[in-house]
């Protein structure tokens, strides 16, 4: 039997290749993963009334996630910090630490 594995380059790759998952304050649930060049970021409320999803193409480079939302054709941009098994996505005035799952 043979196994892949992929290689892990830069930050970027680092991010692409795991799934993101985090439970806030608020009970929310949020989850980033990703397939090829697209991103699902997703903020699940407990109420369901509040919910996030943002899809689409996705660029990262050295500072920022960048998603092309398909839905709403919007651009959000993240800044970014990696260290160690966690994400800590910054946007406005506001940060969210993930967890790799």
């Amino acid at each position: 039997m043979s196994s892949c594995t992929q290689i892990i380059k830069n930050t970027a790759d680092e991010i692409r290749l795991n799934k993101w998952k985090a439970k806030l304050k608020s009970g929310s649930i949020v989850t980033l993963k990703f397939k090829d060049d697209s991103a699902d970021f997703n903020i699940s409320s407990r109420d369901k009334k509040s919910d996030v999803k943002l899809c689409g193409l996705c660029v990262i480079d050295s500072k920022n996630i960048m998603i092309f939302d398909d839905n709403d054709n919007q651009n959000y941009v993240f800044s970014y910090k990696v260290k160690d098994n966690k994400l800590v996505l910054n946007y406005d005035e506001g940060e969210m630490v993930l967890k790799r799952e």
